[in-house]
């Protein structure tokens, strides 16, 4: 085929703009091809990526342990699943943006037909959401997969089977693309000049779509726990910051201890006092919140230290004012001391979550030739 020059380059980074753009011009490409006869079968659909994985599970094995099993299961998932009878037409089956030219936020063109065939329309979408729309490997952004499937919708509205397809087909396509990748880092000799993509970005990237209920069962209750103490012990401290504060205001009016307002005494008690209500105050902040985290695919460290300075601050900002209004002005210098540490503690904890309960941890690049 001989085509005229495109105006533009692929955009080495991209946002919500140009998400909209491709999935606009994805869905004018659909309708425009409505009733092109001619068909070519997908290669790479579900027997296709069968192949090339199954062939290869001591090699997948290697770049993570357990990642065998986990492609096994994510295979016999997917066929399981796959939809049989959503709207097909010609696809391209490969809109990376490598393969996509813009001006500014302008799409220009789409290049590299190699790999199109005849597939569902849906499929094509999928393709592009694993491409498109994370940010890094492991964090997938609703606002740029919003803004594509909005606009695609735009032009060629999904009916509903596609819709409720389009987990399993994204599913699929990330199947595809590791199965591609793993063939050829398994196959580039030592010494070539040409280093293979890594398949482990798609590994990550299932994670995504298998969803929060990966992890192992151990890791789950493991999880559970750790997050339920961390509530716990924000609750806790609460609780026993105003019952200690009640306690020493009480023994300060009735002159009964002789060290009832002194500053170290009562840090000191209020630190040790937290200790057993944080195992009794409720439990479930923690928990909560790492259930919200894995459901968002909000997976980086600052989805978790930067609440856990945030719920700090709220503690120790609450800890300050009981303590001015229990001890007056005097106390000033201990609730300005107060609030920065609860924040920083906030911080650790959060950070301790996000080490302990990632449901999909950091694996090694892949070496450049087969192990």
């Amino acid at each position: 085929m001989v085509a005229t020059f495109l105006d533009g380059v692929w955009p080495r980074s991209w946002g919500v703009a140009h998400c909209a753009a491709l999935g606009d011009a994805l869905a004018q490409m659909h309708v425009a091809l409505d009733g092109f006869t001619m068909e070519r079968a997908n290669a790479l659909s579900v027997d296709g990526w069968e192949a090339l994985i199954s062939r290869r599970l001591a090699q997948a094995e290697t770049l993570r342990p357990g990642l065998a099993a986990t492609l096994e299961r994510d295979m016999a998932e997917v066929r399981a699943a796959w939809p049989q009878h959503l709207p097909r037409g010609a696809i391209h089956a490969d809109l990376f943006p490598d393969n996509v030219f813009f001006e500014g936020e302008r799409l220009t063109g789409v290049i590299d037909f190699y790999f199109a065939c005849t597939d569902f329309l849906a499929y094509d979408l999928a393709v592009c959401l694993n491409a498109w729309c994370f940010e890094g490997e492991r964090e997938y952004s609703l606002e740029r997969a919003n803004a594509m499937i909005d606009a695609y919708e735009n032009v060629r509205t999904l009916t509903e089977d596609e819709r409720a397809a389009l987990p399993v087909l994204a599913r699929g396509a990330a199947l595809r693309f590791f199965a591609t990748r793993l063939a050829d880092w398994s196959a580039t000799p030592d010494g070539a000049t040409v280093t293979p993509k890594d398949p482990m970005e798609y590994a990550r990237k299932l994670a995504h779509w298998r969803g929060p209920n990966d992890a192992p069962t151990s890791m789950k209750i493991t999880g559970q726990l750790i997050s339920a103490a961390l509530g716990s012990a924000w609750l806790g401290w609460l609780a026993a910051s105003v019952a200690l504060l009640a306690v020493f205001k009480m023994l300060e009016a009735q002159s009964t201890h002789p060290w009832a307002s002194d500053v170290t005494a009562i840090a000191l008690l209020i630190v040790l006092g937290s200790l057993p209500n944080a195992l009794v105050a409720g439990g479930t902040l923690g928990v909560w919140w790492h259930m919200y985290a894995t459901k968002r695919s909000l997976r980086r460290t600052r989805h978790y230290w930067f609440p856990g300075v945030l719920l700090g601050t709220g503690v120790g900002i609450v800890f300050s004012a009981l303590t001015l209004a229990s001890f007056g002005g005097g106390w000033w210098a201990w609730a300005l001391v107060s609030t920065p540490y609860a924040a920083a503690c906030g911080g650790v904890a959060g950070l301790c979550l996000w080490l302990w309960l990632r449901p999909d941890r950091d694996a090694p690049n892949p070496p450049t030739s087969t192990p």
